[in-house]
């Protein structure tokens, strides 16, 4: 299994990063991205969430639980998948209709009313 400490290295040169690069946009020292990738230091939840959003991969991916590089869903996709579950049930049909989607009833969809 790979580890953070390769898989942040790869990321930081895929984007043509440097370290002072990602530790000012995820707002940590420098010195705390050269410790995460020489495994001497891991980063807490919400600084592993951050680095994995700046790269649009996934928590799992960055820790090498999984090989999948890109989210399934990008930020693009969740905005638009709020905007659909806050919608009244007209737009809901019309988006469907213009997607050539059918509805299908599911618990899931009396259950995005709560969110």
């Amino acid at each position: 299994m790979r580890e953070l400490k390769d898989i942040l290295r790869e990321l930081r040169a895929e984007h043509e990063m440097t370290q002072d690069d990602l530790a000012r946009q995820i707002g940590v020292q420098k010195a705390t991205i050269s410790h995460y990738e020489a495994g001497t230091r891991y980063p807490k939840r919400d600084t592993l969430q951050a680095i994995a959003d700046l790269f649009n991969v996934s928590t799992d991916f960055l820790t090498g639980r999984s090989t999948r590089t890109e989210l399934v869903v990008n930020d693009e996709e969740r905005l638009l998948i709020e905007a659909y579950r806050h919608a009244d049930p007209g737009i809901r049909e019309a988006v469907r209709r213009v997607l050539n989607v059918k509805e299908k009833t599911t618990a899931t969809d009396d259950d995005s009313a709560a969110m």
